[in-house]
């Protein structure tokens, strides 16, 4: 399922029903697919493209126009571009000398009105001259989702520095699941500068509008056949530069979304009819929801199994062609095929449920922007994902039909903190919050155990991971896909890292919680040359280095954006060593902590007998860093950090032995070492 606003931003997502062009219009076929050549529609409005000195530009290429203009009529819909660049430097040749154009043929035309170079004053065409060919490349192919898009690649020859390449174009044609209502977006900004930027609408019909990160103000004329244009023309718009690591529902370009919707009601009941259907009717899956019914001792354990089956035994691919866009295959068919995108397996498993007389409902949600649509015009582009809304014995329950190894109880599977949803259902009329809970949160739990009987023979090392949550899932994942022995393999190269001399002793053991959607693994080692007898002081690593990775340093520390914080996750990492002989550690056991409002981090050091031990233990609390929270954020990373990495060490000593083999006899003092 498609998320329109997104693509707006990066692509062409472009939707309408055929318009005529003018009668000497061109056909132009290509690899079994067509465009055509032919002027722009008499609806456009030229713009002049006014020269720039890009004599001190500092970039590559030099951005000179971005017009987009957008017509709406009697359903019709059309979209209308046109690129003005220039080639500053060599570099600025590669980036201007090709590009692309996507569309959907099954319900939309492609219409290319010119390709220009001005070279020198001098206008030259290259419309027929340049090589253009239409090819699908799938590139969601990756993503086992199929969407039938065409892309038009076009290669531009003898492009020269100094050179302003010019091309316009028209895409018509609108996929008819969005049926008579119209909604439309533009951006108003980019990650370079732009010296010319223009955008219009022109519409027989009044439309919401809504500004985002501008205060820009549209321009609105009423035309005597009583259409409206609303337009917005502005010159050296700067780039905005996106500092990278910050949440998903933050947006920091500005962009104007049009909608004919007035309330995310009104989305709700586009979508209800795309979700109904007249009950399951394949005689197996019937025999199998009974089967189901029969063996389960509540609805709730019922719906467990519905859940673990469509996850896990429905395997995810999409067919997102016209309608199927946004329209969900019947479940019957899904079954038959054992194959589905978001749509179909979340139809499915509400169907399967509803035999039962559990309520289940499809849920519209944002993958790419979570709670950032709650900021969108109220329309159906606004959402990329379809899952469950459950209720069951006076609980909501969020489910993801497309997660795969999610196994355990209603109660301890979820789907991803989505942060808001639009529930489709009778009394659904806005976005419903989606609730944190446990089990949103993944868990890590780790034990090192290494345990010495002197100082030069090798050290054995013990190693439990135990994953909950989505983490046991992502771990069932690798081993499905790599293997058990490649599997060991990885965890053992992990550790070679700080010991190169490890190496596995027996295999490695897996125990799989279902019920409890946890996943442990354990394997022992065996470390040669542990510690380096050439130091004075013998070393003793007690890393929380797990913990390392969730609490790295922003690249961008100076920022104007919030910065995003890994979230939900909980890791405690203990670990040990088994000493040759006891040692009276001079070493404070206090617990130490560090914490701010994103996070908490504690480690907490014991000692008795042999064994010396080293408890570090992370949860995150929220999923960003408010830009004035930064400073502190990243100066509690730095603690964080130093404190990972501890270590004890003891005086390397010798004392000969009768036997000469020189036994490591340690001080009875030891020291922290940072």
């Amino acid at each position: 399922m498609k998320s329109y606003l997104s693509m707006v931003k990066c692509c062409l997502f472009l939707s309408a029903t055929l318009m005529s062009f003018s009668a000497w219009s061109e056909q132009i076929q290509s690899n079994g697919f067509s465009y055509y050549i032919d002027d722009a529609q008499p609806w456009v409005k030229p713009v002049s493209l006014k020269s720039k000195d890009v004599s001190k530009h500092d970039q590559s290429v030099a951005y000179l126009l971005s017009d987009s203009q957008v017509y709406i009529n009697k359903n019709d819909y059309g979209r209308y571009k046109r690129y003005a660049f220039q080639a500053v430097s060599k570099q600025g040749l590669e980036n201007i000398s090709e590009f692309s154009i996507s569309f959907q043929p099954d319900y939309q035309k492609f219409y290319l009105h010119y390709i220009r170079i001005t070279r020198n004053g001098k206008l030259l065409d290259r419309t027929r001259s340049s090589d253009i060919r239409l090819v699908q490349r799938e590139e969601e192919i990756s993503r086992r989702m199929y969407n039938g898009y065409v892309t038009a690649m076009v290669l531009l020859e003898d492009i020269q520095v100094g050179d302003i390449v010019e091309y316009a174009f028209t895409i018509n044609g609108r996929n008819p699941v969005y049926g008579e209502a119209q909604f439309s977006a533009f951006s108003l900004n980019w990650s370079v500068p732009v010296h010319q930027t223009n955008i219009r609408l022109l519409t027989d019909r009044e439309l919401e509008h809504q500004m985002f990160n501008s205060d820009a103000k549209l321009k609105r004329i009423t035309h005597s056949d009583n259409s409206i244009e609303y337009s917005l023309y502005r010159e050296n718009v700067p780039a905005v530069y996106h500092e990278g690591e910050a949440p998903a529902w933050f947006d920091p370009y500005a962009y104007v979304g049009f909608t004919e919707y007035k309330n995310w009601g009104e989305v709700v009941d586009w979508a209800k009819p795309l979700y109904s259907f007249s009950g399951i009717k394949n005689k197996e899956l019937l025999k199998k929801a009974a089967t189901w019914k029969a063996q389960s001792k509540s609805k709730k354990e019922y719906a467990e199994k519905v859940i673990r089956f469509v996850q896990n035994d429905i395997r995810y691919f999409g067919i997102e062609i016209g309608v199927n866009s946004h329209k969900p295959t019947h479940p019957d068919e899904v079954f038959e095929r054992k194959f589905g995108d978001c749509k179909d397996k979340t139809s499915l498993i509400n169907e399967l449920l509803r035999l039962n007389g559990i309520e289940a409902y499809p849920a519209l949600v944002s993958n790419s922007t979570r709670k950032g649509i709650e900021d969108f015009t109220p329309q159906p582009g606004a959402f990329d994902h379809v899952i469950s809304y459950i209720k069951l014995d006076g609980k909501d329950y969020w489910i993801d039909g497309t997660r795969t190894f999610q196994y355990g109880s209603l109660d301890n599977i979820t789907a991803s903190n989505f942060q808001k949803a639009l529930v489709i259902s009778d009394d659904s009329r806005t976005l419903t919050p989606i609730k944190f809970n446990d089990a949103m949160r993944s868990m890590v739990s780790i034990k090192e155990a290494f345990s010495a009987d002197n100082y030069k023979d090798a050290v054995k090392l013990t190693i439990t991971y135990v994953y909950s949550g989505s983490k046991a899932e992502s771990v069932r994942a690798s081993l499905d896909s790599k293997g058990k022995e490649n599997f060991a393999k990885d965890y053992t190269n992990y550790y070679a890292k700080q010991f190169p001399s490890i190496a596995r002793e027996g295999d490695i053991q897996l125990i799989d919680d279902q019920d409890g959607n946890r996943l442990t693994v354990q394997q022992n080692f065996i470390i040669k040359d542990f510690w380096d007898l050439s130091e004075e002081r013998l070393t003793t690593p007690l890393y929380g280095d797990y913990i390392a990775s969730y609490v790295a340093k922003p690249e961008v520390v100076s920022r104007n954006f919030p910065l995003a914080n890994y979230h939900a996750i909980g890791i405690q990492q203990e670990v040990s060593m088994s000493f040759p002989e006891v040692i009276d550690w001079n070493i404070d056991t206090n617990a130490y902590q560090i914490e701010n409002d994103a996070m908490k981090y504690q480690r907490k050091v014991d000692f008795e007998g042999r064994e010396f031990k080293v408890k570090h233990s992370y949860e995150s609390k929220q999923d960003h860093v408010s830009v004035e929270d930064v400073p502190d954020y990243v100066e509690k990373i730095k603690e964080i950090r130093d404190a990972l990495y501890y270590s004890v060490w003891v005086s390397n000593e010798r004392e000969e032995e009768d036997d000469l083999r020189g036994t490591l006899r340690s001080l009875l003092k030891a020291k922290r070492k940072q």
